[in-house]
């Protein structure tokens, strides 16, 4: 239901609150099922696959880079590390992104990234990585206003 709201462009955040809230915490809910054995072999999981959605991550935003910035090869080895380390830190919780609602936090995470990637990228593609960034957060403050509107 929440995301057919999201789809369809009609928010609505008391709804979308209460199936939060609902749903209760799922972390809480699966370590309350393990053994002492199972949560020490959840503990490797978690962050097995915090490095496989970090790996994900910065795949993906490579491949974009390289399409739009012309990455050289030692700018594109030297990217992939920047982006996962950033993206694993965020997954596993080291690092708080800050804001008060999706958009902030997404953009204190782009601003982490393009401070990251200025000794790798040259001047003017580290401005065209912010223009692009730029864009991005744009969309983002675009739809939280919509959300805001629609309430």
């Amino acid at each position: 239901m929440g995301m057919q709201q999201v789809f369809s462009g009609k928010y609505d955040q008391t709804e979308l609150a209460k199936l939060g809230k609902q749903s209760g915490n799922p972390e809480e809910q699966i370590k309350a099922l393990l053994t002492p054995e199972q949560k020490a072999a959840y503990q490797g999981y978690q962050r097995e696959e915090a490095s496989y959605n970090a790996q994900l991550m910065a795949n993906t935003e490579l491949l974009q880079m390289q399409s739009t910035l012309g990455l050289s090869s030692d700018q594109q080895d030297r990217v992939f590390a920047t982006l996962y380390e950033i993206s694993f830190s965020q997954q596993t919780g080291s690092m708080k992104l800050s804001g008060s609602n999706q958009a902030e936090q997404m953009q204190f995470a782009l601003d982490q990234k393009a401070k990251a990637l200025e000794s790798v990228l040259t001047p003017i593609q580290l401005e065209n990585y912010r223009q692009q960034q730029t864009l991005q957060v744009k969309l983002v403050n675009d739809i939280w206003s919509k959300m805001q509107a629609d309430k």
